[in-house]
Parts: structure tokens; C-alpha cells; sequence
């Protein structure tokens, strides 16, 4: 799909730190990971642990020279 056809644009992003948490708040574990896009709707993500649909993670995002703060439910995972 061609940025054209995109419904939200994508922005670059390279680093996150992330806390992971299953449905009832328990923090799973916390870790690094890396961004491979983001838009409005969502955020691909690269990490080294196992995360689950449904879990939630609390991200901080460098977004060029600021760091923003995102809360999020998983939604897919391959």
C-alpha cells in the first residue's frame, strides 16, 4: 500500500522503552524494543519479548527530539 492510499501518515522512529501489563495491571516485564512505523491508529513494533493480544503497554517514544509517552492495548502479534 502506497503512502497515498495510507488512511494516516507514518512517521519514522527508532527506540522505546515499554512496560507490558496482562488484563488485570500485573506488569509483566518491561524491556526496549524498536519502532518500524507509526500512524495515528497504531505502532508496529519489534521487541524481544512475548507480548499478547489484549495485554497493555505503557511506551515512551523518541519521536525526533521529543520523547512522547503512549498507553496502548495489543492488537496483533506475529
Amino acid at each position: 500500500m502506497s503512502e497515498e492510499q495510507r488512511k494516516n501518515p507514518r512517521y519514522d522512529s527508532l527506540n522505546l522503552s515499554y512496560i507490558c501489563e496482562d488484563a488485570d495491571g500485573v506488569v509483566l516485564h518491561e524491556s526496549m524494543g524498536r519502532t518500524l512505523n507509526i500512524s495515528e491508529n497504531g505502532i508496529l513494533l519489534e521487541t524481544t519479548c512475548h507480548n499478547s493480544p489484549n495485554n497493555t503497554l505503557t511506551l515512551e517514544i523518541a519521536l525526533e527530539d521529543e520523547i512522547i509517552h503512549v498507553r496502548g492495548k495489543i492488537v496483533h502479534c506475529h
